[in-house]
């Protein structure tokens, strides 16, 4: 979406911290909707429907995965527990790709000296890029 678009490619910091919180908000209400025992037993009468079209019905059921998966059958407590969850996931996995542009710096005695030479030698560090 263009939230993640902007986060990851946006020059300004400020656009990406802010495309980053936008992510974050987005995720969290999409997890919430996958939890929300109201919208499941909704999808289920659509489901159980004699005259939906193919298309409708296959996106129907992608759905229903969606809330599977999102953990529909649990307890309250553990829905939201599940939430909780997928939120910090998502959260790493933003940290992590975001960093994954940067370089790191690893020991050089920690790499075999036949691949040091791929690498921007810093000192006794190899520069560690895409």
């Amino acid at each position: 979406d263009l939230a993640e678009c902007i986060r990851l490619l946006h020059p300004q910091q400020d656009y990406v911290e802010h495309a980053q919180r936008c992510c974050s908000q987005i995720g969290l209400y999409v997890e919430q909707l996958n939890t929300h025992k109201g919208l499941h037993e909704a999808l289920k009468k659509v489901l159980g429907s004699e005259n939906l079209e193919e298309d409708t019905r296959r996106n129907a059921a992608s759905l229903m995965h969606d809330f599977e998966i999102s953990g529909i059958h649990l307890s309250s407590g553990d829905r939201e527990r599940v939430v909780a969850l997928n939120e910090h996931i998502l959260s790493l996995s933003h940290a992590f790709v975001s960093n994954c542009n940067h370089p790191v710096l690893v020991s050089k005695d920690k790499l075999p000296v036949s691949v040091q030479d791929h690498f921007t030698i810093q000192g006794d560090y190899c520069s560690i890029d895409h």
